[in-house]
């Protein structure tokens, strides 16, 4: 057995968590419950302790999103990689500044790389900052040639080798779904109500006010007792305001809730009484959330930045131009209309959603340190 450092943004306690944040997660406490030694860097919300035990590995929370990776470099490094027999790295990760173990650290990498990031950039911080950020990606990759590369698609893996990275050394390790959602995975008696559910974090790039825009196309198409739930883990606020703002703008703020840090509960809830499942940010590296909401039998809508291995054409759902909202709205309009079409959906997306189980995705990490000779 090995020692194993994971370099992650948050842990699952974390209020803030995303699913890349699960992902790493429950890799950690798997490779733990198999006999690893496994000790887990993460950032410290307020309130939160500093070091802690649980599922088997040592968690150790030190700095924010923007001060982590350089306190551990300035102070925990040396002992940390002293103690190591490899690291398992989430190298890009939402808002939060990268460790950049393959710069200082010569040890067998296994790297998390959810899918590259340069529509990301410019989506949420603008097309300057954007192009900026994206080159830095980009010279990031040459850290890491020597690692296994873990990413959630197929789409994924192709764009991370257009950016320098090497394919032979990249695998695809698509997430798992949890056993407890499953187990709530049943409809409420007496069928769903015309209700839009988009299940995500509140940032820009997500671009969650085109949801409204649709609701909105919606109630102009006649389907006036449509509504939405936007819900998920606050991040950034001003924007959550900003789409209650746009939502009384278009006239369909009595139809529009906002929800904040909801619970795995209340997810399950929603999902039992969605019709359909919006998702409509430019780029995903999977996309989550189509699988547990297909779980509970809800098709999805999303963009063509959502990989067609969580969203299956015709199947599933349907994966539409990002941006275009009369394509989603029409799509939409149809499926609330359309019984018989929504059921086929509803059927197979029930069905493919069994196929997706955490022990296949620990496997793939299990393989890459086996290659790592870990």
């Amino acid at each position: 057995m090995a020692r194993l450092l994971f370099l992650a943004s948050r842990d699952i306690a974390h209020p803030q968590l995303a699913g890349g944040d699960i992902v790493m997660y429950r890799v950690a406490s798997g490779l733990a419950h198999d006999g690893h030694e496994v000790r887990y860097f993460c950032s410290r919300h307020p309130g939160m302790s500093a070091e802690d035990r649980s599922d088997g590995m040592q968690i150790i929370r030190v700095g924010n999103a923007f001060t982590t990776s350089p306190r551990f470099l300035l102070s925990r490094s040396r002992d940390a990689l002293h103690w190591s027999d490899a690291i398992v790295e989430e190298v890009i990760g939402g808002l939060r500044v990268p460790y950049l173990s393959g710069w200082f650290a010569d040890l067998p990498h296994v790297c998390f790389w959810y899918q590259r990031n340069q529509l990301i950039f410019a989506a949420q911080y603008g097309p300057r900052l954007g192009l900026v950020l994206s080159r830095f990606e980009s010279a990031v990759a040459k850290l890491y040639r020597d690692a296994i590369i873990l990413t959630l698609s197929e789409a994924s893996k192709h764009d991370l080798v257009e950016m320098g990275l090497q394919g032979d050394r990249i695998r695809v390790c698509r997430p798992g779904i949890d056993k407890d959602l499953l187990r709530h995975a049943t409809p409420l008696a007496g069928g769903r109500e015309p209700t839009l559910v988009v299940i995500g974090k509140f940032r820009r790039y997500k671009r969650l006010e085109a949801t409204i825009v649709v609701l909105r196309r919606l109630h102009e198409l006649g389907i006036r007792d449509a509504n939405l739930v936007i819900a998920g883990r606050r991040e950034d606020e001003r924007y959550r305001q900003e789409l209650l703002d746009l939502a009384r703008r278009l006239g369909v703020d009595e139809y529009v809730r906002i929800e904040c840090d909801i619970t795995e509960e209340r997810k399950a809830e929603l999902l039992r009484s969605a019709r359909l499942l919006l998702i409509t940010s430019p780029i995903e590296g999977f996309g989550m959330t189509a699988i547990e909401a297909n779980a509970f039998g809800v098709p999805v809508l999303a963009t063509t930045g959502v990989p067609e291995d969580a969203v299956v054409e015709g199947s599933t759902g349907y994966r539409l131009p990002t941006g275009d909202i009369d394509a989603m709205a029409g799509k939409a309009a149809r499926l609330l209309s359309s019984d018989a079409e929504w059921r086929s959906l509803s059927q197979n997306a029930a069905a493919l959603a069994r196929n997706w189980p955490w022990d296949a995705t620990l496997d793939t990490v299990r393989s890459a340190l086996r290659e790592l000779g870990i």
